[in-house]
């Protein structure tokens, strides 16, 4: 589809998601002013009306990624030190560059997309999302969280979360991203620690899974 395509802004879009009518027009509006924004995201809530974290991410590096999987995000939800995963810090209804952008819900400049190569397709589920917000940075340009916009997902509906092969997904999707990009340079000294924490937490997933 994106091949296909032919503008000068590509939009991905879940199926489980519902959007405004005047959705796409306010955030080409944005782009159009942000010349920097080479991705937009957006805010979204499930069906409830409860606000996604993941609208807004930072990258899942060593200290991001331990306080997330040891609570530690969870208890200090607006710590700048512990809540860099779900950038706990910035306000929900207020633009800001980020790191990570939702694949929920992402438009994106066409010629960032070209250089970035698109989504690497050895994601088979989760993580794709990271992967291109990551490239997107380094092109030079940002992506911007825009709750001006408010769209509703129902987050994977069809998917029962208890199942191995969920969590197979999920933590596959995670070593994909760390071997990917923190084997060698100066990220390469957390590379262990990532790699077994991922193990460990996949390992009692699967224990406990249905």
């Amino acid at each position: 589809g994106c091949k296909q395509s032919t503008g000068r802004f590509v939009s991905f879009l879940n199926p489980d998601t519902v959007i405004p009518e005047d959705a796409l027009r306010k955030c080409l509006d944005f782009m159009d002013k942000q010349a920097d924004c080479g991705a937009l995201g957006v805010r979204m809530v499930n069906s409830e009306g409860v606000f996604l974290r993941e609208s807004k991410r930072g990258f899942p590096g060593l200290r991001n990624s331990l306080c997330k999987m040891t609570g530690l995000a969870n208890r200090f939800p607006h710590s700048t030190l512990f809540a860099g995963y779900y950038l706990g810090h910035l306000q929900e209804k207020k633009t800001n560059p980020v790191d990570v952008l939702s694949g929920a819900f992402l438009l994106l400049r066409r010629r960032v997309l070209e250089k970035t190569g698109g989504f690497d397709e050895r994601y088979f589920m989760y993580g794709e999302d990271i992967d291109l917000s990551y490239q997107v940075k380094l092109t030079g340009f940002q992506n911007y969280y825009f709750p001006e916009v408010t769209i509703i997902h129902l987050k994977g509906a069809s998917t029962n979360k208890r199942r191995r092969k969920y969590f197979d997904h999920l933590y596959g999707a995670m070593l994909l991203f760390v071997k990917k990009y923190y084997r060698s340079g100066f990220r390469s000294f957390g590379y262990p620690f990532l790699l077994a924490a991922i193990m460990i937490r996949w390992f009692f997933a699967r224990i406990n899974a249905t």
